[in-house]
């Protein structure tokens, strides 16, 4: 059992805390299911080895859109997309 000082929370009651709150919930559910849509997409993006521009292009969503939505691999390490697109960069 850890030993927690005063006023100190577990990640678990924070969340619990933060999400009492009926509007910061609906939020919380909103980008939840925004999050979950944009996976498979973004999935299926890297699969096919298209770039963020293509699906932009294709989609009509801003680059950012797409970048937010992208996962992040852990610090220092390579995404998957972004090893794949600096594989197929040109050499000077």
């Amino acid at each position: 059992m850890t030993t927690r000082r005063m006023g100190q929370q577990s990640d678990q009651e924070w969340r619990e805390d933060l999400l009492s709150d009926p509007e910061t919930r609906a939020r919380y559910k909103e980008e939840a299911t925004k999050k979950a849509l944009w996976l498979p997409l973004v999935e299926a993006r890297q699969e096919a080895g298209s770039t963020q521009m293509q699906l932009v292009e294709r989609t009509g969503v801003t680059q950012s859109q797409v970048a937010r939505n992208e996962p992040t691999a852990p610090y220092g390490a390579a995404s998957p997309a972004r090893s794949r697109s600096r594989a197929t960069e040109p050499t000077p």
